[in-house]
This record gives C-alpha cells, sequence and structure tokens, in this order.
C-alpha cells in the first residue's frame, strides 16, 4: 500500500506507485545500502532502520528523504515492512547553500557533537590539516591533536559546552602527512547547547613571528 503524500513527492499516481519495486525509485548510488539494510531486517539482525538516501523524481529531479523502515514480524518471522518518508530536499539545499558560505573561508569552520566528533567541516581542511571534510566527520578531535595537548584541548571543549566561549585557545593538531601544525582556535557553544562550533586558524605564521619577536628580545636584553 501506499498513501497519497508519497504519490505526490514522488509525481507519480497510486497506480504508478505500486506497479513499481523501491529499485526503480531509489538511486543508484543508495541502492546497495537499501539492499544490506533490508537485508538485515529478513536475517532478524535488526528490526529496525532509518537512513537518508535520494529517491528519483517522476520528472527525473532527485528527491532527498529521510528514510525509516520497520519489520513487522508473526511468529519472529517478518511478515511486511512499513516504511517512513519524509522529504528534506529543501533542507539538503539550506545545507548546501551553509555549505558553500563555509567554504569561501581560508579558516576551518567546525561543527562538534558534544563527544567532540566533527559533524560538519569546512573545505580549508585539506589546506591546513591535509584532510578532506569528509575523512574527518565522525571522528573525534581528539583523534589529531597531539598527545601532550590533548588534555587541555578535552577540557576546553567542555568549558565550551557548559556555556562558555573561548578566543586565541592555542593547540597542535597532527596533519595527515605527519607533520604538526599549531592551531588558534576561537569556539562557543550553540543556543540549544547540542554543539559547539568551532573556527580553527593555521597558527604556523604566528608562530614563526612569534619565535623573531623572542629572538629579537633576548637579543635586546643581552
Amino acid at each position: 500500500e501506499v498513501n497519497p503524500a508519497l504519490c505526490k513527492m514522488l509525481g507519480y499516481t497510486r497506480d504508478e506507485m505500486l506497479s513499481k519495486t523501491y529499485q526503480e525509485m531509489t538511486h543508484p548510488h543508495d541502492l546497495q545500502s537499501d539492499i544490506e539494510n533490508l537485508q538485515k531486517l529478513l536475517s532478524g539482525e535488526k528490526n529496525k532502520y532509518e537512513t537518508e538516501k535520494r529517491y528519483i523524481h517522476k520528472n527525473g529531479s532527485i528527491i532527498w528523504a529521510t528514510l525509516t523502515v520497520s519489520s513487522v514480524k508473526k511468529e519472529n518471522v517478518p511478515q511486511f515492512f512499513v516504511s517512513q518518508i519524509a522529504d528534506i530536499t529543501e533542507l539538503k539545499r539550506i545545507s548546501q547553500v551553509n555549505q558553500d558560505i563555509l567554504d569561501t573561508s581560508p579558516d576551518v569552520i567546525c561543527v562538534f557533537d558534544l563527544e567532540g566528533r566533527f559533524l560538519q567541516v569546512s573545505r580549508a581542511s585539506k589546506e591546513v590539516w591535509g584532510y578532506e571534510p569528509e575523512e574527518l566527520v565522525g571522528k573525534v578531535f581528539t583523534e589529531f591533536v597531539v598527545e601532550t595537548d590533548s588534555e587541555i584541548s578535552t577540557a576546553v571543549h567542555h568549558q565550551i559546552i557548559e556555556g562558555g566561549s573561548v578566543s586565541n585557545f592555542e593547540n597542535n593538531y597532527i596533519r595527515k602527512d605527519g607533520s604538526i601544525v599549531p592551531i588558534i582556535w576561537s569556539a562557543t557553544v550553540s543556543e540549544d547547547k547540542k554543539t559547539t562550533l568551532g573556527i580553527a586558524r593555521n597558527g604556523t605564521e604566528k608562530k614563526r613571528i612569534d619565535q623573531i619577536l623572542k629572538r629579537e628580545r633576548e637579543r635586546f636584553i643581552d
């Protein structure tokens, strides 16, 4: 069975929808993930799964949606599946616009969850840390902080979560090539206190100037 809202979302009549398989309406890049999740429902490994995926509208355009699928069982054997689908195409568009704005900055702009995992990262991460944003998302920031700075960096993150903000906090990150880069941070917690926003600036030039000034001061004193 299919409801009118889904028909409208994908541009098909009810009869057209009932004559199609989900594979025909799924973007090819998302099909394998769908198949793997359904296999887990059939095997009993899962009773439910949630994901974001792309559907193909009747006119050929791409519709982004959140999909929640639950298995309905009888005597512990799956009988059929119930799917809930919500159109998030506009949210995806806005998110992409925001990402495009972030990507204009030479500094790395990051959003973290409360555990310190990267949720969103601007393209400057490639220049500053050597990592593509996709390589960082889902990872905890301390994985990339030098060991001697890990404890203080974690403490500062907790301070931000508790409602504070920081400016000009400095620590050292390990780039993808293994080299060390000094980072200057400004960060704050979101209004709902569920995420933190950080701006990371490459501190190499500042460190170089500080060292020059230090040598000059020492020479003057001597």
